[in-house]
């Protein structure tokens, strides 16, 4: 953790362009070799010397703070109005009557619509299934082919109830292998419609990586017992 604070120090100290430019730097220098933290503070200080404002800027770093003061880094101040817009729209579908539009995530990254359809799967109340469907169809995530996002959607629309949801999920699963998907895909596949579970997996089994298909084999008899 320190040592992510200080070098998230350093490159707003010296700007992000600068740092940028460091960076392959870096790893030219040092690549399949190890160094200590002297070579470090050397190799930096050495790139910069030609830069006198960030030559400047690096001469105020207090460095034997940095390397020995135990105890944690001053906190440091993080530009958030990224993800702050995410966290609002997720709370506007809280209530049942919020009207979406496609201009909710206009000019959105991936990154936040994976932290939008996060926050969604941390609501306490469920969406309905109209909800769910609303969801997909207002920002294309039927559509799709990031399954990132795919992926928790379909999650939410499984635990949502919503039927519209339940073949595509299928269908993913006999184009994705990643554990971290089929798993929780298929818990919740299950406890939506059981039998289109164990006839998707039937049909897929094969397809999946020996370990991925004894998890997901175990997921479903647990599920059987229950």
């Amino acid at each position: 953790m320190m040592g992510f604070h200080f070098l998230y120090y350093l490159e707003n100290l010296v700007g992000k362009s600068s740092w940028d430019k460091f960076i392959p730097h870096y790893f030219k220098t040092w690549s399949k070799k190890s160094l200590d933290s002297y070579e470090f503070k050397a190799t930096l200080l050495d790139f910069f010397a030609s830069d006198e404002k960030a030559s400047k800027a690096l001469s105020s770093v207090d460095w034997d703070t940095w390397f020995y003061k135990p105890g944690l880094p001053p906190k440091p101040e993080f530009d958030t109005s990224m993800v702050d817009k995410c966290y609002a729209l997720a709370k506007k579908w809280e209530s049942p009557d919020y009207s979406p539009s496609l201009e909710d995530i206009s000019g959105w990254t991936a990154n936040q619509m994976i932290v939008f359809l996060q926050q969604i799967q941390l609501f306490t109340k469920p969406l309905s299934p109209s909800q769910s469907r609303v969801l997909g169809e207002t920002y294309k995530l039927l559509e799709t082919r990031n399954v990132e996002l795919s992926s928790r959607y379909f999650g939410i629309g499984l635990v949502a109830k919503d039927e519209s949801v339940y073949q595509p999920t299928a269908d993913l699963l006999g184009k994705v292998g990643r554990m971290k998907f089929v798993r929780t895909l298929y818990r919740k596949l299950a406890a939506a419609d059981r039998k289109l579970a164990l006839d998707t997996f039937e049909k897929n089994r094969d397809f999946y990586h020996p370990i991925c298909k004894a998890q997901v084999e175990k997921d479903l008899k647990d599920g059987e017992e229950k």
